[in-house]
């Protein structure tokens, strides 16, 4: 089976130059700080949601569910940023 894969390798595209370097390593701590700040956020939202379900708080179980939201957005924004990156930099 070929593996459909192997002509994909990532890159700066046309931004290889001014990105190389430190400010590519910066880009991609921000990057990665951002995933673990929105999972810790999404693992405490979750908590607190099963908490408030436990002790049958209705109020409390609502808030939770609306703290849920955002960081499960941001996950998923920041998981798609180098796809979408990677369609519009090189049109797939």
């Amino acid at each position: 089976m070929n593996d459909i894969f192997k002509w994909d390798t990532p890159s700066w595209g046309p931004f290889a130059s001014v990105v190389a370097g430190p400010l590519q390593t910066l880009i991609n701590l921000l990057w990665a700080a951002g995933v673990v700040f929105c999972t810790y956020h999404l693992l405490v939202a979750l908590a607190q949601l099963a908490s408030a379900r436990r002790d049958r708080r209705g109020g409390d179980a609502e808030e939770a569910v609306g703290r849920v939201v955002w960081p499960a957005v941001a996950i998923v924004a920041l998981v798609a940023v180098p796809a979408i990156w990677k369609v519009l930099a090189t049109g797939l």
